[in-house]
């Protein structure tokens, strides 16, 4: 039986290993959430496990069966935790973490990738001091796009994070930072 090789951009949130294989959470742009096997990736001579590691955004290659997905090729495209910032880096696992929770497996939202690509290439650009606002407005327009926040009173510039809407989200983030933890608590997740 042959299968189709599908290729897609991802960003690796989270591993798990396994004995000589692992087991990877990746949010891809054409498949939403993926838990996809890479076999033998924790060998010494593996080729894969240089472009799989935690917080890397990678052109990944799979293919999908009965069982899963199953990783094929993967290649390095940006590492989006380039800092040894604690705080960029309990936000980043903050973001993962809670995109994990929202996001079902296999569904397809190009614009919660986008906004989480975008925003977590500007989390490891700004300055420390910025991080929470950054980190704010990721979660902001994950869960908009998830239906847990009404932008209806509220400046939706904030759903795509970018440099242009920082100064202005600095002012804004006590409501941004309550409309996120509202979100969160009445998911119940």
């Amino acid at each position: 039986m042959s299968y189709h090789i599908h290729t897609t951009e991802g960003i690796i949130l989270r591993r798990v290993p396994l004995e000589n294989d692992a087991v990877y959470v990746i949010l891809t742009s054409d498949f939403g959430i993926v838990y996809a096997k890479a076999v033998g990736v924790r060998k010494v001579n593996s080729k894969l496990k240089f472009s799989l590691q935690q917080y890397f955004l990678s052109s990944i290659s799979f293919i999908k069966s009965r069982r899963g997905f199953k990783i094929t090729s993967a290649s390095f495209i940006e590492n989006l935790f380039d800092n040894s910032s604690k705080i960029k880096k309990k936000a980043l696992f903050n973001i993962c973490k809670i995109l994990e929770k929202f996001i079902l497996s296999e569904e397809k939202n190009e614009q919660i990738y986008k906004s989480v690509r975008e925003g977590l290439l500007m989390l490891n650009k700004v300055d420390d001091k910025d991080v929470l606002v950054v980190e704010a407005i990721i979660l902001l327009s994950v869960l908009f796009h998830l239906g847990y926040v009404d932008l209806s009173s509220f400046d939706s510039r904030f759903l795509v994070p970018n440099f242009d809407i920082l100064d202005q989200a600095k002012t804004e983030i006590n409501t941004i930072v309550k409309m996120v933890n509202n979100a969160l608590s009445l998911s119940n997740l």
